[in-house]
């Protein structure tokens, strides 16, 4: 049996209580540990998969002006949406940066193959 101090009145109380018997203040429970534990976004897991899909792209084209659009568009998409995914501070923050850095590489490598 773990004891536990209250938020409130520094009791010591069963780590499992949800409420101090003494004062009857909240006190947060591994449930609510475990929801800030999210997974990544799903703009940040669609942005990746875009941008890396136009990388793969960029690496196999054959240099025609049609393909290297295509694969600046999906680049460009991707970017746009890791930068989404970062500015409103969702979770997969990581992912929406790699993204974003292989946007750039990708624009790069397509604008490169264009002349």
């Amino acid at each position: 049996m773990t004891m536990v101090f209250c938020r409130g009145c520094a009791k010591e109380i069963h780590e499992s209580a949800p409420l101090c018997p003494q004062c009857g203040a909240s006190q947060p429970t591994n449930i609510s540990l475990q929801q800030k534990k999210e997974s990544p976004s799903g703009v940040a897991i669609t942005a990746l998969m875009l941008t890396c899909l136009s990388f793969l792209a960029c690496l196999v084209s054959e240099g025609d002006k049609d393909s290297l659009f295509g694969v600046a568009a999906f680049a460009i998409t991707g970017a746009i949406l890791g930068g989404i995914n970062l500015q409103q501070r969702r979770s997969g923050k990581t992912i929406a940066i790699v993204s974003v850095v292989l946007a750039c590489i990708t624009l790069l490598l397509s604008l490169g193959q264009i002349s």
